[in-house]
Formats: C-alpha cells, sequence, structure tokens
C-alpha cells in the first residue's frame, strides 16, 4: 500500500471512529432495571453529569478523562498524522507516537461498564444490560486502533 493510500485509509478510519465516538458518548450505554418495572437508561456523558451532580467530582473527572478527553484527542491525533502525511508524504511521527499512547487506555471504559453489568446481574439487586451507545463506543476504539495501525505501517 502506497503512503497516501495508507494515510487516506488513517483518515477515513479516523472520521468515521469520530463519528461513532459521539454516538457512543451520547447515546444510551446501560440500562438498570429493579422491580421489572422501573429503568434507567444511561450515556456515558449522562454518568459524568450525573457524577458531577451527585457532588463526585472527583469520579466525574476521572470518566471524563479517560472516556471523553483521550479518546477525542486520540482521533484528533490520528486525522491530524494522516493529514499530514496526506500533504508532505511522510508520517508526523511525534503526533502519531501521543495517539498510540493515548490509545492504551481506550477500552478502560468499556472494561468499567463490563464490570458494573457483572455486579448488578450478581448481586440480586436488579438487572443491567448493555445497550447500542457502548458498542458504538468500542467500535470507535477498535477503528482508532486500526488507524493507528495502518499509519504506522508505513513508517
Amino acid at each position: 500500500m502506497t503512503a497516501k493510500r495508507q494515510a487516506f485509509t488513517g483518515l477515513a478510519l479516523s472520521l468515521i471512529a469520530a463519528a461513532f465516538l459521539i454516538h457512543g458518548l451520547t447515546a444510551p450505554s446501560i440500562e438498570f432495571s429493579r422491580f421489572y418495572f422501573l429503568t434507567d437508561r444511561h450515556s456515558i456523558l449522562s454518568v459524568i453529569i450525573g457524577l458531577w451532580q451527585e457532588g463526585e467530582s472527583f469520579l466525574a473527572a476521572i470518566l471524563a478523562l479517560f472516556s471523553v478527553a483521550f479518546p477525542i484527542l486520540k482521533v484528533i491525533t490520528l486525522a491530524t498524522a494522516s493529514l499530514a502525511m496526506v500533504v508532505t508524504g511522510r508520517i508526523a511521527k511525534r503526533t502519531l507516537h501521543i495517539a498510540i499512547m493515548l490509545g492504551r487506555w481506550s477500552m478502560l471504559d468499556v472494561l468499567v461498564l463490563a464490570l458494573v453489568v457483572f455486579y448488578v446481574k450478581n448481586s440480586g439487586i436488579g438487572d443491567a444490560n448493555t445497550l447500542p451507545g457502548i458498542w458504538f463506543f468500542a467500535a470507535a476504539v477498535v477503528l482508532t486502533t486500526l488507524a493507528a495501525f495502518v499509519l504506522t505501517e508505513s513508517r
């Protein structure tokens, strides 16, 4: 694959990941059920806002950092590296390195949500189910990882 083709592929994957990330952050990701008729649906952003409003500012900040800031920065750095490669024909190594470093924390949300669902289902306090928001979030993480892989293959 030529360097230009890799750059365009990385850019396309980054843009698709950005759309999936926005949907993954705003769409409902988890549903809690109690007593068969009381249900609550939450997106990642609504959980952050809820934690902040309840005075849990530290937890809200940590979740916002790992769920919102890192993934958005990763998409931006990958798109920037791709655009630089399209324009100059060379990879922006420092920018790509930053994206790869941010990617190490990408699946943290999915892991935490899986643990919450497991705990609620096994504790007997109710039922929990994952909703499409978490799958869009996970898809965004996978797409950014693929974009980074495509771009690093040109080095």
